[in-house]
Order: C-alpha cells, then structure tokens, then sequence
C-alpha cells in the first residue's frame, strides 16, 4: 500500500490523480481482501515489466478506476465495488499468457466474486454478488461496451503513458477537465486532445514488436510447461507473477529452458517481417480505440485531426515474425 493510504481514518491516497478518496466500510474490506491484494503481483502491462520500465501493477490499476468512480460517480456504491472487483480474475502477467491457458479472465473474476472471500463480504454489507456481476457484464461508466470512453480504459490510458512518459499533462491536471456525461467520458476540446493523443501513444507502446514478443515467448514457455510437467493449466490462475517465473527458471524442460532463455535475454530476440524458417507469426492484439465526448458529442465526429489519428492507429497494428 502507497504509505500515504490510511485505512484506519477511512482515507485513501490516489497518487497519479493526487486525491484523498472516502471509502466505506465494505470497500476497505474488499481492498484488505486476498484476491485484490493479489493484483499487487500481477504486471499491468504483462511481460513489458521484465526489460522496460513500465512495472506498475494490476492494483495500481484497479486503485486508480476505483478513485475515477468514487470522485465522478460517488453515488453509485455498486458501480464503486464493481470498480474494486473488475480485474480480479486476472492471470499472471494479465493478457500474455491467456492463450496457452486458454482461461478467460472474465469468467474467474465472476467465480471469485460469487466465491467465499468477496462473496461474504459483499453479503455482510447488503450487496448482491449477482448485481455486481451484471453491471461489469453491461454498458456503464466503469465498462464502456461501445466506442465511446469509459473509466477502466481511461486510467489504463493515462497510467500506461505516464509510467512510461509519454504524456504533455499530468494526469491530475486532465482529470479536472474531466466528467462522466450518459455514462462515458466527457471533456473539452483541449482535453480530449489530450486524451487522442494518448489512447495513441497506448496503442505505440502495446504494438512494439519486442513487447509483443516477449508475451508470445512468455506464453510458449507456459504452454510447453503444461504439456511437459504435472501442472495443469487450472494450476496457475491463482498464481502472481514471481510464481510462475520461479516455476519456469526450474523447469528442467530443455523447450521450456530455451523459452525462459530468451524471456532473460530479450536483446537476442530477432524480429522480421517476413517468414523465415522455423519462426514464429505474431499479430498484435486488438485495439481500444475508445473516444471521449465533447458536450455529449462524439469528438470524432468534430475534430477532423482526432479522426486521422484514430485512423492511424490501425496503420500501426502489425504482423511480424520471431526466430527462435
């Protein structure tokens, strides 16, 4: 926990944003709860964390969203819990290893949220696991469903780019421009500006072919674990990230030796753009082109410039190739 967080006075610092956010009773429970403490194990931006500097945590994650829903929806005391709880069912290292496990997210955070620890908290204070579960499931403010900008994509947005220094405003300085209008973000024109240009830089760094990489090697290592060894793939949903890279650095598996290798020595990862022998296709994942509202308009729709640069970002979606 941030050393300015005090849980005893009911206060808690949110330090990209700078503000001291009231939590109740049942939002301090959840926070002191196994299954989000465990997000402070896991990297937000997935295998990234092992060579770049960009290591911050699904907690500091879930932190901020929740801090964006207290201060822009105070109101919503199921849409506040939902913000807490959206990333729970996380897998090590978030998205990179989802396709060797073949584990969705969604559906291990829907178990844990009807399971003992949240599920009898939420029951002690009055709330219903099940409408928890419906509004992450449905279009709201938290989880925008549409192309428009919703609360968990905004804090990814500004924290990703600011941890790795990609930003014009400090994110405290864009959130006091910043309000929830038919329940997505909505802004001035400067601001959502602002706000393009680093949902852009978010895709630059998601699509650099060596982050892509390193979460596919990550992945093969994993994949050739389950088939080599006794874990099943069940095994490691519960796990944090230190776990499963002490698991792979004692694999005695020569495939998986050659994966964790290379996970250790990222400079020897050799990118093409055309397929060579024995390499491997990756393809970037899909994009979150999400648009803020300006006065309860699309600023797509008003801003030629905002339009282009969504455009582009499709231009930086790639595919390449890895020799191993």
């Amino acid at each position: 926990m941030n050393i300015h967080q005090s849980f005893d006075n009911n206060k808690i610092w949110e330090p990209l944003y700078r503000e001291y956010v009231s939590a109740y009773p049942w939002e301090i429970d959840l926070f002191y709860s196994k299954p989000v403490r465990r997000l402070k194990h896991l990297h937000h931006f997935g295998s990234a964390a092992l060579f770049s500097p960009i290591v911050h945590s699904r907690y500091e994650h879930t932190l901020g969203v929740w801090a964006l829903t207290a201060k822009l929806m105070p109101d919503h005391p199921e849409l506040r819990i939902a913000s807490i709880l959206h990333d729970v069912g996380h897998l090590p290292f978030s998205h990179a290893v989802e396709e060797s496990l073949q584990l969705s997210h969604h559906n291990l955070t829907e178990e844990l949220i009807f399971g003992k620890i949240i599920g009898t908290i939420l029951r002690k204070y009055g709330f219903d696991p099940g409408t928890i579960i419906d509004l992450l499931n449905r279009n709201s403010a938290l989880t925008s469903k549409t192309n428009y900008l919703g609360l968990d994509h905004l804090d990814s947005f500004m924290r990703d780019t600011f941890n790795a220094g990609k930003y014009n405003i400090t994110p405290s300085e864009l959130l006091s421009q910043i309000e929830i209008k038919n329940n997505y973000v909505n802004t001035n024109m400067e601001s959502a500006m602002h706000l393009v240009d680093l949902i852009f830089a978010e895709h630059e760094i998601m699509f650099n072919p060596i982050f892509l990489a390193m979460d596919k090697i990550l992945s093969l290592a994993l994949g050739a674990m389950i088939r080599e060894t006794s874990f099943s793939k069940t095994s490691f949903q519960s796990m944090v990230d230190y776990e499963v890279l002490y698991l792979l650095n004692h694999t005695s598996s020569s495939e998986v030796q050659k994966y964790v290798y290379l996970l250790n020595h990222p400079q020897l990862i050799q990118i093409d753009t055309q397929r060579l022998d024995c390499s491997i296709e990756i393809e970037a994942r899909k994009t979150y082109k999400k648009e803020p509202l300006v006065d309860g308009r699309s600023f797509l729709e008003i801003n030629e410039i905002a339009k282009r640069k969504f455009e582009d970002i499709d231009r930086i979606t790639t595919r390449f190739f890895i020799t191993i």
